[in-house]
């Protein structure tokens, strides 16, 4: 999209958003509606219309005012924004004056879409203690603003996005009363945009992000225009009632509280898995199964925090059973230190027992959510588990498995248990590295017919959102280089002396000869290798002050190349980071010397 002057970044978003089924109401007709109180953030009339139409009972104008009031008091701080939240997601307990009782009065219709009304408003005037404001754009769901577009138009020089980004800040400043209802805001220049949510955080402490997917329209028909995607994956009426109602949190530790908002690929991923979840319950759609092949930096923790949230909080998943499974118990830790804000509780599981014991629950399975930690199963449990599992059965189909990094731990023994005692489960797999080998083939265990990935988040997308740096290569000594050919020259050597010898004589030497092993641990090039690398070392990386590291074939080549590096720069520059195989020698010996350094017992046979 080209901007000039006339064609303003402002006017092509209303455009866009009328496109989507917004209504624009223009600036005079808006303080019309506002009846010219501009300290008031709400459109009383509107919420007051809405209230009435989307609620199943007769509300009178004291009923009304009830609900006004209990709005207005509500800080304009963090603690007002989580209150604010839980009366928007959950409505208001109002003691109805006809009715003679307490019913809850519902903000917004988030079952149905089209029962609420969509306002899109620009030039938004405000009010405040501190100062007045013009918002370039605000969104209004039901008389209640929920977003801020603030645009700066990049024909203006030395202008950007950034300075939105400012102004925003300085309206939370002079208008706090509108941003205890405002979630989240858009700062852009047509070419930049960013969004994040608003939580009265000193500015340049708020987490700017970027949302490159138009979800769930298709992303090659925007041509990578950020500001249209940002657009259509956020504000369609359907996704934004979706991020509000089930992606956005107030997140507390003990030093601060502060909100977080979902990432799109999040969002994506945990809309994905609802829609398979809830789509076969219903029999609308098949399937039970789903990657989630997300790279790292997509945080893949709150992407399952997010899902299972909503899967939870359906009522067409009918209160199930959500089972997080990790493989290691830091990964514990962390997903108990990512699920807090979601203030449900989540019963550890660190037995099979226990485990048995949920599935076992009265006759239908305990409900909730629940944290599996492989780590914490001792080896003699599984047994106890294989030999239960055809006594294990929940009948009902809401249990939900959400795995992280399955490429690990879901094949063989342990996996065919799992699938065991998950017998009607639907079951997604999380991995930023899926595995595609005879073994373990992790594509084969958690993707349907034809379907290669649920959704990805690739390493390319990590980079070029900033999350993972791009790796670099350079070329050096060419000449120890093993080309395609030699490759393959030496494979068929392999097996054309593999053939000639008995099974009992293969499996030997598959123990001791391995040619293009051999060769890459070549004494002499591996003294070349390690004089070429100290020297880079010492030239590029330690004026840097950063570290390296040599990744070698073997544990055995690990040695090697620590001896020769020794012989080039002091050995206490580099460490061998290995598990041993006490079997051999060579690494045998060197794990002696380090017992000795450090003061351990023997290691010898």
């Amino acid at each position: 999209m080209v901007f000039t002057e006339k064609g303003t970044v402002e006017d092509f978003v209303i455009k866009e958003l009328e496109k989507l089924g917004w209504n624009y109401v223009d600036p005079v007709e808006m303080g019309a509606r506002r009846r010219d109180d501009f300290e008031e953030p709400l459109i009383v009339g509107d919420l007051k219309e809405t209230l009435r139409r989307i609620n199943k009972a007769e509300l009178t104008e004291a009923d009304l005012e009830f609900i006004i009031v209990t709005l207005r008091t509500i800080p304009a701080n963090i603690d007002g924004i989580r209150r604010f939240l839980d009366v928007l997601r959950n409505g208001l307990l109002v003691p109805l004056q006809k009715e003679k009782k307490e019913r809850v009065i519902k903000l917004i219709d988030f079952e149905n879409l089209e029962n609420n009304e969509f306002v899109v408003a620009n030039q938004y005037r405000v009010e405040g203690i501190k100062g007045n404001i013009r918002a370039d754009i605000v969104l209004i769901v039901n008389g209640i603003p929920l977003a801020l577009i603030e645009a700066k138009n990049p024909t203006t020089e030395r202008v950007d996005w950034t300075d939105a980004y400012e102004q925003i800040k300085r309206y939370e400043e002079q208008v706090p009363e509108l941003f205890k209802y405002v979630q989240f805001s858009i700062a852009t220049d047509g070419i930049d945009t960013k969004y994040f949510p608003n939580a009265f955080l000193e500015e340049g402490k708020d987490f700017l992000n970027v949302w490159k997917d138009p979800y769930p329209f298709k992303k090659e028909d925007f041509k990578d225009d950020v500001l249209k995607m940002s657009v259509y994956g956020i504000l369609s009426k359907a996704n934004f009632l979706n991020i509000l109602e089930n992606y956005i949190f107030v997140k507390k530790d003990r030093k601060k509280a502060t909100k977080i908002i979902t990432r799109y690929m999040q969002f994506r991923a945990s809309d994905r898995i609802f829609n398979r979840v809830i789509g076969s319950l219903s029999g609308r759609k098949n399937g039970k199964f789903g990657l989630i092949w997300h790279w790292q930096g997509s945080g893949k923790t709150y992407s399952m925090a997010f899902s299972s949230w909503r899967l939870l909080n359906s009522p067409e998943a009918e209160s199930p059973s959500v089972f997080v499974m990790v493989d290691r118990k830091d990964l514990e830790e962390q997903i108990l230190k990512d699920f807090a804000f979601l203030d449900i509780p989540i019963e550890k599981v660190s037995s099979i027992k226990k485990l048995m014991e949920i599935l076992k629950w009265g006759k239908e399975g305990k409900r909730g959510i629940f944290l599996i930690t492989i780590e914490k199963f001792r080896p003699g449990e599984f047994l106890q588990l294989e030999k239960a599992g055809d006594k294990i059965e929940i009948e009902r189909e809401n249990v939900i498995v959400l795995a992280d990094e399955v490429h690990r731990t879901h094949y063989g023994k342990f996996g065919t248990m799992m699938r065991s005692v998950f017998k009607n489960a639907f079951i997604f797999g999380f991995t930023g590295t899926p595995l595609s080998k005879i073994e373990r083939n992790t594509f084969q265990k958690f993707c349907p017919k034809n379907e290669f990935y649920l959704d990805r988040y690739s390493m390319l997308d990590a980079q070029a959102d900033g999350f993972t740096v791009p790796i670099s290569y350079k070329a050096r000594l060419p000449q120890y280089h093993l080309n395609d050919q030699q490759i393959r020259e030496f494979a068929e050597f392999e097996e054309r002396e593999v053939k000639t010898l008995s099974s009992v004589e293969q499996k030997e030497l598959s123990k001791k000869v391995e040619p293009i092993r051999e060769v890459l641990k070549d004494e002499d090039k591996i003294k070349e290798i390690a004089k070429d690398i100290a020297e880079h070392f010492t030239d590029v990386v330690e004026p840097t002050d950063l570290k390296a590291m040599i990744v070698t074939v073997d544990r055995e080549a690990c040695v090697l190349f620590k001896e020769a590096i020794d012989k080039y720069l002091p050995p206490s520059y580099s460490e061998v980071v290995m598990s041993p195989d006490l079997n051999k020698k060579l690494i045998r010996d060197y794990y002696q010397t380090l017992h000795e350094r450090f003061g351990k017992k023997t290691t010898r046979k």
